[in-house]
């Protein structure tokens, strides 16, 4: 139980991380800030979901069977 909520606990903050690099450097380079409707940035936690939860649990369902 304890080896899952840390695990977890790590995505939710490599996410957050990766999230607020993602942000700060998208301002660096286009000289300004555009808020939530940003550019590509704004999918950085929509991968990091994907990558971390969902592909994880296909990889293991497909290696089931």
């Amino acid at each position: 139980m304890k080896n899952k909520i840390l695990k977890n606990t790590v995505k939710v903050i490599l996410t957050a991380i990766l999230t607020i690099t993602a942000y700060r450097y998208a301002a660096i380079e286009r000289g300004y800030y555009l808020g939530i409707i940003g550019g590509g940035e704004t999918f950085v936690p929509v991968l990091c979901g994907m990558l971390f939860w969902i592909l994880p649990s296909i990889v293991k369902e497909m290696l089931r069977k």
